[in-house]
């Protein structure tokens, strides 16, 4: 078993390495197969289609920039020296390659079970720090393997806590209430068929990714220069070092109470955001969490100002694609293809074969719309009146569109962008690994819907 999952890991990643293009290219195409299904799928016209390309292209701008400050604020925590040493404790268990893929492929689970906005950053931070421990040790590594395997949660992340369809479904006033009622998340993220499923890719997908370990000597070593570039911040554990008089501005950069006057009052606004104010843990908390933690582990204004800097560079390929990809789901939904697609996987459905149609279906429109919530929005009411009228679970439905949401994920470049931010390498390093992951996820998720009771 091991060789040939093995050699199916050498085989895909063979294939994506030579026919693959970068992210933003495998972006544009996905741009042209959108508009071309516009035309002659929608029935609309070439002007239509690329008017709902421009009027969708600047509706992801609140979301890159929530994606791209998730990414800078993670990696100036990543470089402040507490949380550094608290990462790197985890980061030293692993004794050898192998136990360090294992260790990549269950904390990408796990991170992303708890938030997509934690997963997607903090997987980063811990290959980083576990590529600089295995360096350190002198230990060999396939660097591709454990990057993609640090990427594994993102294809289950909507069966998680997080899950935004069921936690929309929980919510009193939601725009499907009239339809299925307030489903609660005791039938849906936490009812015991979820949690096999999810306990059976946490068991499972691990020994996989181990089992793709290929022979030493097809080893990948990680760029000298990034290593180079990890001991350097390790190095440095944010102090400045000043030689003679200091001017009030210098004062100033690198003074700790202006750090814990900033720290101090984003923490008052956190503790009153929770305590008093009842609000929602979302995004935008997520990152000031980030933000005020970092500024605080930092001390001086001028390391967190600095690493912050840096991390403009990492997510630079946020702020471009992800304005394309929202000019794909302006065509996706405004042209009715989301519709199409959804009502003609129903068209041949059964009670039995409805929901694995309806996750086949998520999977594929999700290679266009690689937002769980958006896409709930436009493909949500399709799947509820199909499964009503054929009288199949509402919450074995919406759990079979999470599953198909997160699924294709590992096949979608769109939520790798700030690993490989982090990690410094292309889609096509990674996407044979995680092809051979998605195989397995499929199998794992398909049996779940089909035969586990609902």
């Amino acid at each position: 078993m091991t060789v040939v999952i093995r050699n199916m890991g050498n085989f895909f990643s063979l294939v994506v390495q030579r026919y693959l293009p970068d992210a933003f290219i495998f972006c544009i195409l996905l741009t042209f197969v959108a508009m071309l299904g516009g035309i002659f799928l929608g029935g609309k016209t070439p002007l239509e289609v690329f008017k709902f390309w421009g009027d969708g292209f600047w509706g992801m701008l609140t979301f890159s920039m929530q994606s791209s400050m998730a990414l800078m604020t993670g990696y100036a925590l990543s470089s402040a020296p507490l949380f550094r040493k608290g990462l790197s404790k985890i980061a030293r268990l692993p004794k050898n390659f192998g136990q360090a893929v294992l260790l990549a492929t269950t904390g990408s689970f796990l991170l992303w079970y708890f938030h997509w906005g934690v997963g997607a950053v903090a997987t980063g931070l811990l290959c980083r720090e576990i590529t600089r421990q295995m360096a350190k040790k002198g230990v060999k590594m396939h660097y591709p393997l454990l990057v993609a395997s640090s990427y594994i949660g993102s294809g289950t992340w909507h069966l998680g806590i997080s899950g935004a369809s069921q936690l929309l479904l929980a919510t009193e006033g939601h725009f499907l209430e009239g339809l299925v009622g307030v489903i609660p998340v005791s039938q849906t993220i936490y009812a015991p068929s979820t949690l096999i499923m999810s306990l059976a890719l946490l068991i499972v997908i691990p020994i996989i990714t181990y089992f793709m370990i290929p022979e030493e000597k097809d080893f990948k070593e990680p760029p000298a220069s990034l290593i180079k570039m990890m001991e350097k911040e390790a190095e440095a554990e944010g102090s400045i070092q000043h030689n003679g008089r200091k001017t009030l501005g210098e004062v100033l950069n690198n003074s700790i109470l202006v750090s814990m006057f900033a720290g101090v009052a984003g923490l008052i606004f956190l503790y009153y955001w929770f305590a008093k104010w009842n609000g929602a843990f979302d995004l935008n908390i997520f990152i000031v969490i980030m933000l005020v933690l970092s500024i605080i582990l930092h001390y001086r204004p001028s390391s967190f100002y600095n690493c912050m800097k840096e991390g403009v560079r990492v997510a630079a390929p946020i702020f471009l694609q992800f304005q394309f990809y929202g000019g794909i789901m302006g065509i996706m939904v405004s042209s009715g293809l989301v519709a199409i697609i959804a009502n003609w996987f129903t068209s041949f459905s059964t009670p039995f074969t409805f929901s694995w149609f309806a996750y086949i279906a998520a999977g594929l429109v999700n290679m266009f719309v690689p937002s769980g919530g958006g896409q709930w929005t436009v493909q949500g009411e399709i799947i509820m009146r199909s499964a009503l009228d054929l009288g199949v679970s509402p919450a074995q439905a919406v759990t079979a569109f999470a599953c198909g949401d997160g699924w294709t994920n590992l096949i979608q470049p769109f939520w790798a962008l700030p690993l490989l931010g982090f990690a410094g390498l292309s889609i096509r390093d990674i996407m044979g690994y995680a092809t051979v992951v998605f195989i397995f996820v499929f199998i794992i998720m398909s049996a779940g819907i089909l035969f586990l009771p609902w």
